[in-house]
């Protein structure tokens, strides 16, 4: 990584992009976000109107959990005309209500209406429809309702990455499932 690291700090052209490459390895691969949000700062402070600099950065603020920070970031996504970056708002939005303001009512509408701004995603946008679901899997666990907690978290296993897959696999487990 030390040659993309020296391109983000000595390049012109190619900075912004090797940030940005810097930043994904650290989120999904090294499961490091206070490293990526490190390249991801300066990225979106030079092009705040990329609205995919904006997503990966409020990923990034989701795993530390700086929930409140994420809103100004969130709102620049939902007013996207790209229904890819609305489901990434409304999924941010979810995860806004659900851990930050526990407000699960709020959580379930904004995981919904992320799920039905993905349906317009094909072949994009599996990482935030899993967490959506996975979202709506914990909410109706906590209702009771166990059928509907089910399908959610089988849904969430099939679309996304292995920390959202490991989150729904210990949902089906509380459930007896």
């Amino acid at each position: 990584l030390e040659p993309v690291e020296k391109a983000v700090e000595g390049a012109k052209i190619v900075s912004i992009a090797a940030g940005l490459y810097l930043s994904y390895i650290y989120i999904r691969y090294h499961k490091n976000p206070k490293k990526a949000i490190s390249y991801l700062e300066g990225i979106v402070d030079k092009k705040p109107n990329k609205k995919y600099l904006n997503s990966k950065y409020i990923e990034c603020l989701a795993m530390l959990e700086e929930y409140e920070a994420m809103k100004p970031s969130i709102f620049a996504l939902k007013k996207s005309e790209v229904p890819y970056y609305r489901l990434c708002g409304d999924t941010y939005l979810g995860i806004h209500a659900e851990f930050f303001l526990e407000d699960l009512q709020q959580a379930e509408k904004f995981y919904l209406e992320a799920l039905k701004n993905g349906e317009s995603c094909e072949g994009r946008g599996e990482y935030y429809r899993g967490i959506s679901n996975l979202g709506l899997g914990r909410i109706l666990e906590s209702k009771g309702e166990s059928q509907l907690a089910e399908d959610y978290y089988r849904r969430a296993i099939s679309l996304a990455d292995d920390d959202v897959k490991s989150e729904a696999k210990e949902g089906l487990k509380r459930l007896g499932k």
